[in-house]
């Protein structure tokens, strides 16, 4: 935990650097820094991570990369950012798929 915290800590600058020009990260967005910062500094082979909404505009989606992507259940969740129906939802979440990747 104490790796992680030290993470945050050195993140948190250039988190407030962003927010003092206007760029407002979300709660989530500023976890996902950090959680990607503490990975590289791991060295980490593998990471396995939660697409936190949607896929296509989520803070997830800067893997060029990905090993593999998997799309688990698609129902009426977030509705006023995803879409209205589940050809919209699907869509958006579809936004996780690269080319060349797996896809599950």
């Amino acid at each position: 935990h104490r790796e992680f915290a030290q993470a945050a800590e050195d993140v948190l600058p250039l988190i407030l650097e962003m927010e003092s020009r206007g760029e407002e990260l979300s709660e989530f967005e500023a976890i996902t820094a950090i959680a990607f910062y503490w990975f590289a500094q791991q060295n980490c082979d593998v990471v396995v991570l939660e697409v936190g909404l949607g896929g296509r505009l989520d803070a997830t989606n800067v893997i060029r990369n990905p090993l593999c992507s998997v799309i688990t259940h698609i129902s009426y969740d977030h509705t006023e950012i995803l879409g209205n129906t589940l050809t919209e939802i699907a869509g958006e979440k579809c936004g996780i798929l690269k080319e060349g990747c797996e896809a599950v």
